[in-house]
C-alpha cells in the first residue's frame, strides 16, 4: 500500500515537474 502511494506521488511530482519546465521553455521561445 505504502509503495504504490509513494509511486504515486513521485509520478505527480515528476508530472508537476516537467509542466513547469515546458512552460518555461515555451516562454523563452516566444
Amino acid at each position: 500500500m505504502r509503495k504504490i502511494y509513494m509511486a504515486i506521488l513521485l509520478i505527480m511530482t515528476a508530472a508537476s515537474f516537467t509542466a513547469f519546465g515546458n512552460q518555461k521553455v515555451d516562454g523563452k521561445k516566444y
